[in-house]
């Protein structure tokens, strides 16, 4: 704030056009002179410098031949706040959900730690972060950890190898692949705060102690247990820890001194230290928000995270069938040097960070399509990492406005040492998927940021990420530590998979599952069996058996099938469920195939290669080990509570059973499922308790996980005050059968539901020619696996055209002013906008931006379809005279 007053002062004297981002810029006051007699106004007219040649390259090809400079990610996995694994984290992203909250009090007490005032001493002015859920749980048998030591363990040491772990798995490598091979390991991380827990609770020091709490013995769990050869480094630059990580994986792949590499980042907040800590320095939002590039940002909020990759050069991930999620093309690292402090960002320096990955690399930045910022949300640092991003990719094209811009702190607050990766992984994610995702909290761009002059805009919707004349899409990565050591990373789709023949067609193959112990092994099952009904048709039957088969450890407790197909292994799954059986079902499968599963149940090895010979089979993505939730922390005290409430919470129990209509005739995947509806009904019946019968808007909602109701059930709807008047957040959770919370669904609630605008029916009906008759609409879902009984069969017919539907439709059963079975219907309507052809699964949502709940839906109603842009789409459930009940806004769907 002081820069921006002396520069309006220089300003206004000298004729002047500095920023105040130049006092970050020029260090000294000398340089700062310098500059300013630069921008003076002259008495004549200066020599013009000379301008460097602006560089158009012609356009790359879809598929860019591979170099030796090539990374490929292979493994990637995840955990953050409100989000377990990747594929929540992408459901928050495309939903634009906020995962800060008020610090839970089980962490730390707030009442005691936290003072508005920033004079305060020793308080924090901030009482807002973004919390893992379960720090303390932990499986210390499967790692080899007895119980004693794992509760000296610093819990970013347990959260890091599980990660790990999980992320070698989604590669497809087992530890016998990796047994004795030149793994490289970087961990992004610094010394945590567990160690206060254990001296304040009087906790007696021992070697355990020691170790469990040293950075480096972080870095080298994960080589001690698998014998990885490699060198395992802990690395601390603040900020931009784990992007350094992987820099420095990526570098020893490239000069060949690695033959694999994995690198990450791990943060955790025990205490209020660096709260206090960062208060002290004035970094903190005090109205705990992040909000990257607007005018209103005024600091960060910490978070917490864990993230970790594993990398390949990207030949010989091709050659060795591995999976492929992107490519790092290019990335480096460097120093601000001098600036006007010790923690003041440069400009200058990220700017030549930019220009010499770009020059080494061969990348133009002309066909950089986003750019995920370090993004902090700060009054100043956000200009100079725009301005930097500028200066870099104005030597190479002078486009404006064509490259998108973000930043997850917007989602998740500042993850410190994971920071990178967290911004990694969701360009990984964007890539894969090929959509952008809304940034946060921007609503009027900071007005130090000339964006109309720049390549850049901050994306704030869901958008597809169209490639650049026809080019494979490229995004890139920025993280700047406090420290001043700045990483830049380029990372560019995955190529797209060689051909290969045809694999028979209802061929048996073995397939191979094991954990450490019956209970793992039943969850284990259980996951597969939902990820084959829900993934199996996308993927090729030979690469399945194949990663269960090659791409897994094989422990002790085993089970193995002869199956034809996805789904003929599925309902293998299914039925010895449905038996109530543990172990492994009878092998009966004759020949090789039977012999080979008989000894692998008798704990022998099976060669795998053999079994299936030279057949083309690939690595895939699958369901990784689940790990025991085991409650392992300080001696004698308290685990800190899950779920994300901080006091103030309503719970709302809802006893479910099969026989229930809500469940009873809603079936997926053979079993009995609580539609995302239903969530919603549930959900309305707490907030009419909260807030009576106000109308209400509900946004972010998320759903994470599905409710199955093949046995009596409770799930309970908790719903707590938001940060502002008026505004409540709330989770559909349960409990499982170990007794951790299982969060189903999320989001937030406003009191008030918006402009009441009605529909013209005649005006629609005569704009939609097209009829779809009741029983044609239901076929479409029974062919993929979707049975509606007569409570959900609520559409009696469906006018549409190529844009718009309307559907009409009839509650059945009884219920409260926002029926499950209407809401259903009205979103299955969405299916009348998609051609009706052999082989097309209809369109089904899987995230809502907003819902209006504005009156009761009467006995007869209509939806009212509308198609927003490809993949998206509003819905409104309107009674007879056009005014509506309930409005959905940004309704994201596929098939």
């Amino acid at each position: 704030m002081l820069a921006v007053s002396i520069v309006d002062r220089i300003n206004e004297d000298l004729g002047s056009e500095l920023k105040p981002t130049d006092f970050f810029n020029y260090a000294t006051l000398r340089k700062l002179t310098d500059h300013v007699a630069q921008a003076a106004p002259a008495t004549s007219a200066p020599l013009p410098e000379p301008e460097r040649p602006v560089r158009e390259p012609a356009p790359a090809p879809a598929q860019p031949a591979v170099t030796a400079q090539d990374i490929a990610v292979i493994g990637m996995s995840g955990r953050f706040s409100q989000a377990r694994n990747l594929d929540e984290l992408w459901a928050n992203l495309l939903a634009g959900t906020d995962a800060v909250r008020e610090i839970p009090a089980r962490r730390w007490d707030v009442a005691r730690h936290w003072d508005p005032d920033p004079g305060a001493p020793g308080k924090t002015y901030s009482k807002w972060g973004s919390v893992l859920e379960d720090i303390d749980k932990f499986d210390p048998d499967f790692f080899g950890i007895s119980p004693r030591e794992a509760r000296l363990m610093d819990p970013q040491q347990r959260l890091y190898l599980m990660e790990a772990w999980r992320a070698l798995e989604d590669a497809g490598y087992p530890d016998r692949a990796l047994d004795g091979v030149e793994c490289h390991a970087f961990v992004g991380t610094s010394a945590g705060d567990y160690q206060q827990l254990l001296h304040a609770a009087g906790t007696p020091v021992e070697g355990y102690t020691f170790m469990g709490s040293h950075p480096a013995v972080l870095a080298s769990r994960l080589s001690y247990h698998l014998n990885l050869r490699g060198p395992s480094l802990a690395v601390d630059t603040s900020c931009s820890s784990s992007l350094m990580a992987v820099h420095l994986a990526c570098e020893a792949l490239r000069d060949g001194r690695a033959e694999l590499a994995v690198a990450g980042g791990v943060a955790a907040l025990n205490t209020p230290e660096l709260h206090i800590l960062a208060s002290k320095a004035g970094m903190l939002s005090p109205r705990g928000r992040c909000r990257a590039f607007d005018d209103g940002a005024d600091g960060f909020v910490p978070g917490e995270g864990v993230g970790v990759v594993v990398l390949k050069r990207l030949a010989d991930a091709i050659r060795d069938g591995d999976p492929i999620h992107g490519v790092i093309a290019a990335s480096g690292a460097n120093q601000d040097g001098r600036t006007n402090g010790l923690t003041a960002p440069s400009a200058p320096s990220q700017a030549a960070l930019l220009r010499s990955v770009y020059e080494r690399f061969g990348v133009d930045p002309g066909q950089i399509g986003y750019v995920e910022c370090h993004g902090t949300g700060t009054r100043l640092g956000d200009p100079i990492e725009v301005e930097a991003l500028t200066q870099a990719f104005r030597g190479f094209t002078q486009r404006r406005g064509y490259c998108a811009v973000g930043s997850i702190k917007s989602n998740l607050g500042h993850t410190l040492t994971v920071a990178g990766i967290a911004g990694l992984l969701k360009t990984l994610l964007c890539l894969k998927h090929r959509t952008l995702v809304p940034s946060l909290h921007f609503d009027v761009a900071n007005r130090h940021i000339p964006f109309a002059d720049s390549p850049f805009y901050v994306n704030t919707e869901v958008r597809a990420w169209e490639p650049d004349g026809g080019a494979a899409r490229l995004g890139a990565v920025s993280s700047f530590g406090f420290s001043g050591t700045n990483v830049h990373a380029v990372v560019r789709e995955a190529p797209a998979p060689a051909a290969r023949p045809a694999e028979r067609p209802g061929q048996a193959r073995l397939c191979l599952v094991s954990a450490k112990t019956p209970a793992a092994l039943a969850e284990q099952l259980d996951e597969l069996a939902g990820w084959l009904a829900t993934h199996g048709r996308r993927h090729e039957w030979r690469d399945i058996a194949h990663t269960l088969g090659a791409g897994r450890s094989h422990f002790p407790v085993r089970a193995a099938f002869a199956a034809t197909d996805p789904g003929d292994l599925h309902d293998q799954i299914r039925a010895w469920q449905r038996a109530g059986r543990t172990g492994s079902p009878p092998m009966t499968a004759p020949g090789t195939l039977g012999d080979a599963a008989r000894r692998y149940l008798a704990g022998g090895e099976v060669a795998w290669e053999a079994l299936n010979g030279v057949e083309p089979a690939r690595r895939i993505p699958m369901p990784t080990y689940p790990f025991a939730r085991e409650s392992y922390w300080v001696p004698g005290a308290a685990a800190p509570a899950a779920g994300n409430g901080t006091g103030g919470e309503r719970v709302f129990p809802h006893r479910l059973h099969p026989d229930l209509p809500l469940v009873r005739d809603h079936i997926v995947d053979r079993r009995p499922l609580l539609p995302a509806a239903g969530h919603l009904e549930l959900l309305h019946d707490g907030l009419r308790e909260v807030l009576g019968g106000e109308p209400v808007t509900l946004t972010r909602l998320v759903w994470l996980r599905p409710v199955f109701v093949t046995g009596e059930c409770t799930v309970n709807v908790v719903i707590w005050p938001g940060t502002e008047a008026g505004r409540y957040a709330f989770e559909v959770r349960s409990t499982g059968p170990d007794g951790a919370v299982q969060v189903h669904s999320r989001g937030e609630a406003r009191t008030g539901a918006g402009h009441d605008e009605a529909t013209d029916l005649p005006a629609l009906r005569a704009r939609c020619p097209q009829w779809t008759e009741a029983e044609r609409h239901y076929a479409r879902f029974t062919q993929i696996g979707v049975l509606y009984g007569p409570h959900f069969t609520t559409v009696e017919e469906i006018q549409h055209n190529e844009a718009e539907a309307l559907a009409t439709l009839i509650r059945r059963g009884t219920g409260g002013p926002l029926p499950a079975s209407v809401l259903d219907g009205a979103i299955q309507s969405v299916a009348a906008l998609q051609p009706d052809t052999e082989g097309q699964r209809p369109y089904v949502p899987f995230a809502i931006d907003e819902v209006h709940l504005m009156r009761p839906v009467p006995e007869h109603s209509f939806a009212y379809v509308r198609q927003v842009k490809p993949g998206e789409c509003d819905v409104s459930i309107v009674d007879g005279e056009g005014q509506p009940c309930v409005t959905i806004r940004g309704c994201l769907t596929g098939s």
